[in-house]
């Protein structure tokens, strides 16, 4: 069990001086400087965090009698965060390495005369500044236990002048940027702002090359992997900004406020990241799980700033002990982070929603369902749900059954893998034959479609608006500023691309480039983001449905996934007002297709695969990516209808569909 060896807690509590006019900071002006008071007596130690010395060591303490293997002789940097009796939090920095075992524990056990055991040097600090105290750590290390030398003075005086000198930041005052040294390591402390904080930038989680890949239990981030003799590295790759060097100078960044969310985010999509927030302020018991110490921590501390400005006021331990495991069973709300490799029973995980930051997966357990991927549509939900859903939307589209369910499988689509330029799981569709303006079809669908979808965009296209200005974000220098566009949407964003009011005319360079950007969000899911002086390609994912009223396949946003030409029996209206009851069930409908997953059975791949080596021999044209789209399409009626187990039979139906759509495409 961890133990505290060697403690240095603050002995003096500095003042800084004071002006004659009460300002605080030192002055060096005509009115001169009040001298600062004398140093008071030494106070008492404030108490240590409750089980910092278990919680700064959450895999324990490994003690190795023979060689010890590769993968413990690397040194190990993570942070912990640690919450007080009053809930105020207590920000630790840790690095843990091999030493020899400490002579009482020699003189105990003879046994251990030549053994090595992992001890943890920490840096305690109730101010957010991870990264700066992650730095000195390195130097410390670097100077008394990786390479000594005999010159290098008293680490305990050091450690004094580290934790006694240097002035934190005071609460409610702006604190300039503070350079200090730390074994001959120039650093620099950021500059806090009126909050009397860093800010939420600077509660970021270094993590070096060697973490994302170091698989152990207890492993954060590896400073010299492998042998002991290698140097940590100068700068470390971190999540969310980065100690970068410069002029000597190891600068750890304040970030503004959204950095906090990026470990969150960058180990979720969006649909999962909503799941666990909801999760947290609906008070379920929340776990998270990864084999990176790091991410456990920033992630959980975005789930803390997601609540804002709502505070979480319940059990917090971001890096749960191994020690401590039986806490997961506590029957009251909770956010713990878990390392992936320690085992846990389904029984004690019962009512409580898991997160595994490592491959981007939710699970409940009190229902077995995983959320957001791989989760089944309720079964609560009336029967008669798809149906409804393809009349309303067939409603605005003149009464074809077709074309809205082709409509209804582009709403529950979603991007689930990016492989190069491939956008696997997109689905957009572009319907022919429109009336010409003033049509209601355009504004009735989009209509329609907000009844029961999140968002929806409908943007007509016309020479003066694609002329007028950028449809894509562009940074403003004069106000250092993204000035967003119309193209700037949130994922799961179903777009509408009104084509009815299209004339003849002569597009400018801005329209131009407005046609590039549609085109390349329809294609491949990518919106480019205008920096003057540089693009930026970012990924979206927003379901488009192009609306135009040719009668063949020309459209000015051409490359749809499918193409289906209207056949209206009837005159296009608003769909009728829905009953509240119906309306949510749709919504819910809508949402769990979305976000589930499908899987395909060994019998069913294996007819599925048949049925596409006979559609090849009957049509020699098909290509890799026309079967790609088609297997899309079988997914999204799957589970447009309410099924996550792709089968034959909805191979066979989209085969029917699409023999449907090139009979219409003949006939234009």
């Amino acid at each position: 069990r961890p133990e505290v060896l060697e403690c240095y807690p603050p002995m003096n509590v500095q003042k800084p001086a004071s002006t004659r006019g009460g300002e605080r900071g030192y002055r060096a002006d005509s009115e001169g400087v009040n001298p600062p008071p004398p140093a008071p007596p030494p106070a008492p130690a404030p108490p240590w965090p409750p089980q910092l010395a278990l919680c700064s060591m959450p895999s324990g303490v490994d003690v190795h009698l023979g060689a010890p293997p590769p993968s413990a002789l690397g040194a190990r940097e993570y942070p912990v965060i640690l919450t007080q009796g009053d809930g105020s939090l207590v920000w630790v920095a840790c690095l843990s390495f091999l030493a020899p075992v400490p002579p009482a524990a020699r003189c105990a056990l003879p046994s251990l005369q030549a053994a090595a055991a992992r001890t943890c040097i920490c840096l305690v600090s109730r101010s957010p500044m991870l990264s700066t105290l992650q730095s000195a750590l390195r130097a410390i290390y670097r100077a008394y236990f990786l390479r000594p030398r005999r010159d290098t003075p008293p680490m305990a005086d050091v450690v004094a002048t580290l934790v006694d000198g240097l002035f934190l930041p005071i609460p409610g005052a702006f604190t300039p940027p503070i350079l200090f040294s730390v074994c001959g390591q120039a650093l620099v402390l950021p500059a806090a702002g009126l909050d009397g904080a860093d800010g939420p930038g600077e509660i970021h989680y270094a993590q070096t090359v060697s973490d994302s890949n170091h698989a152990g239990v207890g492993a954060g981030a590896d400073l010299d992997a492998g042998a002991g003799a290698g140097a940590i590295p100068e700068a470390s790759i971190v999540s969310g900004s980065t100690a970068r060097a410069c002029a000597g100078v190891h600068y750890s960044h304040a970030v503004s406020g959204n950095a906090v969310f990026e470990p969150l985010l960058r180990a979720l999509d969006e649909h999962n990241v909503v799941h666990v927030v909801c999760a947290v302020a609906t008070e379920r018991r929340v776990l998270l799980r990864s084999c990176q110490l790091s991410l456990l921590v920033g992630a959980a501390q975005g789930l803390l700033a997601a609540l804002q400005p709502m505070k979480w006021r319940h059990v917090f331990i971001p890096l749960l002990p191994n020690a401590l495991l039986d806490y997961v069973e506590a029957p009251t709300p909770f956010i713990m982070g878990l390392h992936a490799g320690v085992l846990v029973s389904e029984e004690a995980l019962a009512g409580a929603v898991v997160v595994d930051l490592d491959t981007n997966r939710v699970s409940s357990g009190d229902s077995g369902s995983e959320g957001s991927h791989g989760g089944q549509l309720p079964e609560h939900l009336p029967r008669d749900v798809r149906e409804a859903l393809v009349a309303h939307l067939a409603a605005p589209l003149g009464g074809d059954v077709l074309a809205a369910e082709y409509v209804l499988a582009a709403l529950v689509s979603r991007i689930h893998t990016r492989t190069d330029s491939l956008a696997l799981g997109k689905f957009s569709v572009t319907l022919l034959g429109a009336p010409e303006p003033p049509s209601v079809m355009p504004r009735a669908l989009a209509a329609a479609i907000a009844e029961i979808a999140p968002c929806v965009a409908h943007l007509p296209l016309s020479i003066g608006s694609l002329n007028a200005r950028s449809w894509v974000p562009r940074k403003d220098y004069t106000v250092n500023r993204l000035r967003s566009g119309p193209l700037q949407l949130a994922p799961g964003t179903a777009l509408i691309l009104d084509e009815t009011a299209l004339s003849t005319g002569r597009l400018s360079e801005t329209g131009v480039r407005n046609i590039h950007a549609l085109k390349e969000m329809v294609n491949v899911q990518e919106l480019e983001y205008d920096f003057e002086y540089y693009q930026m390609r970012l990924p979206v994912d927003v379901p488009t449905i192009v609306i135009s009223p040719s009668e063949s396949s020309a459209s000015m946003i051409n490359g749809t996934d499918a193409v289906v030409p209207l056949r209206m029996t009837a005159t296009p209206r608003e769909a009728p007002p829905l009953h509240p009851e119906m309306a949510e069930a749709m919504r819910t409908f809508i949402a769990c297709a979305r976000s589930s997953d499908h899987t395909i059975a060994k019998e069913a791949s294996t007819d599925i695969e048949a049925a596409m080596v006979a559609a090849r021999q009957g049509d020699a044209k098909a290509t890799q990516e026309q079967f790609h789209r088609w297997l899309t399409m079988a997914r999204l009626w799957a589970l447009s209808g309410g099924e996550t187990d792709l089968s034959i039979q909805h191979w066979r139906h989209v085969m029917e569909c699409q023999r449907k759509v090139d009979e219409r495409l003949r006939v234009c």
